[in-house]
């Protein structure tokens, strides 16, 4: 009994974590959150990670490219640790995060009806957007076109990098939920110690 017992432990999958990332706009920090989410998962966690981004060709591939391997049945690059697949087929990709014993990390960029699918699979679902005064507007309306009618708006975590206190009263009478501030990540290849708490929120 006690090495049946062990052995089923020893082959007991893993909780499914998928997590999803995306931007109101460009440049506003998908990427960066992330790297910063599966390099600390496969770094810290010491769990295995599979990074998603769904383009046939990312910017990344001159950084993470050079090694190409198997990852339970996935070719893919792995660079520190970290699994990376591209790829615009929207079908392959949700079987591919349905099916991995593994963390999930998709770097969504901008939330579109193509790719819409992913965010709606995913358990953690981050948006990051910018409450300046000449990018509020863009936030909110980002938030009333592409959301409201279809999620929970309290199952999503809103974040904005140099949140103020009234910001977060505003955003939180519009929308009923809170909107959070993005942790400073100098280098997610390289993370700091003091940088951990603030990234496990992130999970």
């Amino acid at each position: 009994m006690k090495r049946i017992l062990k052995f089923n432990k020893g082959n007991k999958k893993r909780e499914k974590h998928l997590i999803c990332v995306t931007g109101v706009a460009s440049r506003l920090g998908a990427s960066h959150t992330s790297l910063t989410i599966a390099n600390y998962i496969s770094s810290v966690l010491r769990e295995p990670v599979l990074y998603i981004e769904p383009k046939k060709y990312s910017n990344l591939l001159l950084l993470v490219g050079q090694k190409q391997v198997e990852f339970q049945g996935v070719d893919c690059y792995r660079f520190k640790g970290v699994n990376y697949l591209f790829s615009q087929n929207i079908e392959k990709l949700v079987k591919t995060m349905l099916n991995v014993d593994a963390w999930v990390i998709v770097d969504l960029g901008e939330l579109t009806e193509d790719n819409d699918r992913l965010f709606q699979i995913c358990s953690t679902k981050i948006v990051i957007g910018s409450m300046m005064p000449w990018c509020r507007r863009d936030y909110q309306e980002f938030i009333r076109n592409k959301l409201i009618d279809k999620y929970d708006l309290s199952s999503i975590s809103f974040y904005e990098k140099n949140i103020s206190w009234e910001n977060k009263r505003e955003f939180n009478k519009i929308f009923g939920c809170k909107l959070r501030s993005m942790p400073i990540i100098n280098d997610p290849f390289s993370l700091k110690e003091p940088e951990f708490e603030e990234i496990k929120k992130l999970l």
